[in-house]
């Protein structure tokens, strides 16, 4: 095909073809960003979200971590404080030493459940619970742990009397400090 513009012309038309040909590959990229900004906002707005919960999270943890690190100290120093009321410095006796005095006086056809040992300030009791087999058996341990010197009383109710076999029985003792 003949091209009949002049050389001139024809320059120009093709300098003004490729201006517009630049000018819009520019706007698709302008375009192309515009669309992707939009489309990647979001995350990072979510993004800068979980970072800001991530760092609440992490100090209210921390404050947290704290809080039970108080506690647990707290509860310690509770427990050190019961411990210290059940020390036995002020005794003579310590608890395993009442408790096999206790059992040595046992005898044959007694059983013990349980024992509560109870310190208050000069004071020192053990509430002994468990069962005979006969009266006989239960007179016979309340009078061994009352011949025992170092307790200084020994208590057993008369409902632990009524039954002549299988009995329940509950002893008070006190302990002499």
């Amino acid at each position: 095909m003949v091209n009949l513009l002049p050389e001139t012309h024809r320059k120009i038309i093709e300098a003004e073809y490729r201006s517009r040909a630049l000018l819009t590959t520019l706007y698709f990229i302008i375009i192309f960003f515009i669309i992707a900004a939009a489309l990647l906002l979001p995350a990072y707005f979510l993004s800068r979200e979980k970072l800001a919960v991530v760092s609440v999270d992490s100090v209210t943890v921390t404050a947290l971590a704290k809080s039970q690190a108080e506690e647990v100290r707290r509860e310690i120093s509770l427990l050190n404080e019961k411990l210290a009321i059940l020390s036995l410095e002020k005794s003579t006796l310590s608890v395993s030493e009442i408790v096999s005095l206790i059992i040595s006086a046992r005898g044959a056809g007694v059983y013990i459940k349980n024992m509560i040992y109870e310190s208050r300030g000069n004071t020192s009791k053990i509430d002994v619970f468990g069962t005979a087999k006969t009266r006989d058996a239960l007179i016979a341990f309340v009078e061994r742990v009352k011949k025992e010197k170092k307790f200084s009383e020994v208590y057993s109710p008369i409902s632990n009397l009524v039954k002549e076999k299988d009995i329940d029985f509950t002893v008070q003792i006190g302990i002499t400090q």
